[in-house]
């Protein structure tokens, strides 16, 4: 297949877009800046912005083209101006209204208006009405809802912060609760690729729950800790990175309907954080 990706140079779109390379694919990178790009060469890379003119180098078509950032509907603009086959969205959990209960699937209610504390033009929100013009526009695209992603090469930096801002004198000061209900959701880098990988493989479409494991927060702390080889100290912190504020376990223990997802060996949290720290460490 001939693959366009927009935004492939980073974190999951670098993923897939190695990947694709691996499986034979013809790939074209459309993205700001070659700073950060896949370590194969043959991969054509063709540097805008999506939020400009329509490009003029985005005239090939393409049997398939995957959106890592498009962030509100305005964004989809430019696709207007590139024929493909099909469409793949990234999008996320954060789509889904704080109330909902848990275990609950991609059917879930999402967010509506700006209830619950959700800013007006607020990240889930925007990602929100972006999904609903990507089904208005694309009925057949597959929508893809990733939990918090995490593994190495995150460009996120929030791992790097809480190792470097939380971290004095060997000792992790993070806000450990006592809410032993308290937990977090997150899905491995490399596990969301494959999944992503097997949706295209066998043309699916719809809405996907990628969402990996569901942790207690403070084992998400105390193995953060461990393969970071320090201590651990209770500490209240609003801003730390990952600190779940609306303590909603709706958003924390969502689950897929599809059985290619439930049936997924997933990899590890101590993995995960391991295989993040080794490459941080370079």
């Amino acid at each position: 297949m001939k693959i366009l990706v927009i935004g492939g140079t980073q974190f999951i779109g670098r993923y897939l877009s190695l990947e694709f390379i691996k499986l034979g694919h013809e790939v074209v990178l459309f993205h700001k800046n070659k700073s950060h790009q896949p370590d194969e060469i043959g991969v054509q890379h063709i540097i805008g912005d999506r939020r400009l003119p329509a490009e003029p180098r985005l005239t090939e078509k393409f049997d398939l083209l995957v959106d890592t950032c498009a962030y509100e509907p305005s964004d989809l603009d430019i696709l207007s101006y590139i024929e493909f086959q099909r469409y793949l969205f990234i999008s996320t959990v954060a789509v889904y209204s704080p109330a909902i209960p848990e275990g609950c699937a991609e059917d879930a209610q999402r967010i509506d208006g700006v209830g619950f504390g959700v800013e007006a033009r607020g990240y889930g929100l925007l990602k929100k009405y972006t999904e609903d013009l990507v089904s208005e526009l694309f009925p057949s695209a597959a929508i893809v809802r990733p939990a918090v992603v995490l593994g190495p090469r995150d460009n996120s930096r929030r791992l790097e912060r809480i190792y470097e801002d939380f971290v004095r004198g060997q000792t992790l000061f993070a806000p450990v609760s006592s809410d032993s209900s308290l937990v977090t959701q997150f899905i491995d880098v490399r596990d969301l690729t494959k999944l992503i990988i097997e949706i295209i493989s066998k043309n699916m479409t719809g809405a996907f729950n990628l969402v990996g494991k569901t942790v207690g927060w403070n084992d998400f702390l105390k193995t953060f800790s461990t393969v970071a080889e320090i201590g651990l100290s209770n500490a209240e912190s609003d801003s730390f990175p990952l600190w779940d504020t609306t303590k909603s376990r709706g958003l924390r223990t969502l689950q897929s309907s599809h059985d290619f997802v439930r049936n997924f060996e997933f990899t590890k949290l101590e993995d995960s954080l391991r295989d993040w720290f080794s490459e941080y460490q370079k």
